[in-house]
């Protein structure tokens, strides 16, 4: 009897216990996250992954939201901490649902979704530096005069996007790229990402102002699951300070594991141009992006207040791609193709029926392989290289009769001295090479070959 009596005694404790005991711990874990070690510990986890110092303001979980993390805030790597008052990356808050059930009895992590909410995000080109690349070789100060002056180039037809410029691709063997594939629909739902109040800025230590900025960001983005379709609006696009397009807005598309930006349209200098990429979210993230400047004629363009162009036919094709987790496979090219340019400066014109631009990133170094127009009074060539430690060279040659390129050597001379000019093969033209070299914060000019390095502040 006594033994029933205790068991009476002890069986609504027992009950209170087993009840209450979840809650002391829900309680304590919330308090232990909200405490300095709590916070130092998620900071931690939250490092792991963007590898740059990170720190968070508190943390939350429960059963109904899932795990919360507020105040987040990327430093700036090295001596860019100290160069930039703004952090890489705030978050003020990221909220995860997770499916309770697998992470119980399976121990795996499975989103039902995440909600983003005022990510910031201010990226200095001097991150360059950063990236893992090979060994790359600054053209030399003679690489200009080997071009042939007299050579005519004769523009192909613009290509078609997801295409690839051949005369890149025969002068960079690209490395494989993994490719990109959709599998069978999921039957899971839908995971999304949705983010609100986001921001961009594209900055460099030489500038006051933002060089790209993307005020603000918004959508949501379908990451696993079943098949799904969203977009994504940007706002207030400036570029170099000066309003760029007000609003974008990029369809996306979710096909596991390929999530898919649609080809998406806007204006870049008041010309009509289109993009398109995927990304594959498995293995080490391949993505590919593709840009196109459709063919447009007679079309000006603007650069300041004293240079200006007019083209009658103009042209581009561009292509980036890598694996987003190995910076040093990055890879990219862009051509320009142009017709019948008429520029002026101040007082001063010129005409030239054709042009041709090169770029190409590789192992991180951006190079212009090739930049011309040319002309029948006046020819412009040159190219340019910058490694991703911030050393960078150029070399510009402008060719015309000598008596034009003592007029322009008043503008390229210092005091107005008498130009070293290179001859050619006819007398009627010689030619005036320029060079750009140094590094971030220390660059020099030659104004001739023969000339002293002048620095440039």
């Amino acid at each position: 009897m006594k033994g029933k009596r205790w068991f009476r005694r002890l069986f609504p404790v027992g009950l209170v216990l087993a009840g209450g005991l979840p809650l002391v711990c829900f309680a304590l874990s919330n308090l232990y996250l909200a405490s300095p070690k709590g916070r130092i510990f998620v900071a931690s986890k939250v490092q792991e992954i963007s590898g740059f110092e990170t720190s968070v303001m508190g943390s939350s979980w429960s059963p109904w939201n899932g795990i919360s993390v507020y105040g987040i805030r990327v430093e700036q790597p090295g001596p860019l901490n100290t160069a930039f008052s703004s952090p890489l990356l705030t978050i003020e808050s990221i909220h995860a649902k997770l499916v309770w059930r697998a992470l119980v009895l399976n121990r795996q992590v499975l989103l039902k979704g995440v909600e983003i909410r005022n990510p910031k995000l201010v990226l200095p080109i001097e991150l360059l530096s950063q990236l893992p690349s090979q060994p790359a070789v600054v053209s030399t100060p003679h690489a200009v005069a080997q071009v042939d002056p007299s050579t005519q180039l004769t523009p192909a037809p613009p290509l078609p996007i997801g295409s690839t410029p051949e005369t890149v691709a025969l002068i960079q063997q690209k490395k494989p790229v993994a490719k990109i594939e959709s599998v069978g629909e999921s039957t899971i739902p839908t995971v999304w990402v949705k983010f609100s109040g986001g921001g961009l800025k594209i900055v460099s230590t030489k500038s006051k102002e933002p060089l790209y900025q993307i005020s603000d960001l918004k959508g949501a983005a379908p990451l696993g699951g079943k098949h799904a379709n969203s977009e994504i609006v940007l706002k207030q696009i400036e570029l170099l300070g000066k309003p760029l397009v007000d609003t974008i807005k990029i369809p996306l598309k979710w096909r596991s594991p390929v999530l898919k930006v649609g080809a998406f349209g806007g204006e870049l200098f008041g010309m009509d141009c289109e993009a398109a990429a995927s990304i594959a979210l498995s293995g080490a993230i391949p993505f590919q992006i593709n840009a196109v400047l459709p063919e447009q004629e007679n079309q000006k363009i603007g650069f300041g207040e004293n240079v200006n162009a007019k083209f009658g036919s103009l042209a581009a094709q561009g292509v980036f791609q890598g694996q987003l987790t190995f910076p040093a496979t990055w890879q990219g090219q862009w051509i320009t193709q142009a017709a019948s340019i008429d520029t002026s400066y101040a007082s001063q014109t010129a005409h030239f029926d054709q042009g041709q631009t090169i770029v190409v990133f590789r192992n991180g170094a951006l190079s212009c392989i090739d930049a011309r127009l040319v002309g029948e009074q006046l020819t412009l060539i040159g190219n340019a290289t910058l490694l991703s430690d911030g050393r960078a060279a150029a070399n510009g040659r402008i060719i015309a009769a000598p008596e034009t390129l003592f007029a322009i050597s008043k503008f390229t001379e210092p005091n107005s001295a008498a130009p070293a000019l290179t001859p050619l093969s006819t007398p009627q033209r010689s030619a005036l090479d320029l060079q750009f070299f140094g590094k971030l914060g220390e660059f020099y000019f030659k104004p001739n070959p023969r000339a002293a390095p002048i620095p440039l502040n």
